[in-house]
């Protein structure tokens, strides 16, 4: 199962889904479905983004766990 780590990465740097979808200009709607992990997939320019503003890598966002 893959989980999306979103939320954490906000947390870790005091960040809330308006800062990414002002700085990414990705939708709100997107980014809450990427933060509460209900989304079944994503966009790759979506994570490029996600990945530019927070500075960190695809595997920071994503998280595969067995079972």
């Amino acid at each position: 199962m893959i989980k999306f780590r979103l939320a954490v990465l906000l947390a870790e740097r005091g960040l809330k889904i308006r800062d990414i979808h002002t700085r990414t200009g990705i939708p709100v709607t997107t980014l809450r479905t990427l933060y509460y992990g209900r989304s079944n997939s994503v966009k790759i320019k979506d994570l490029e983004a996600i990945c530019k503003v927070l500075n960190c890598s695809v595997g920071d966002i994503l998280d595969y766990q067995a079972g």
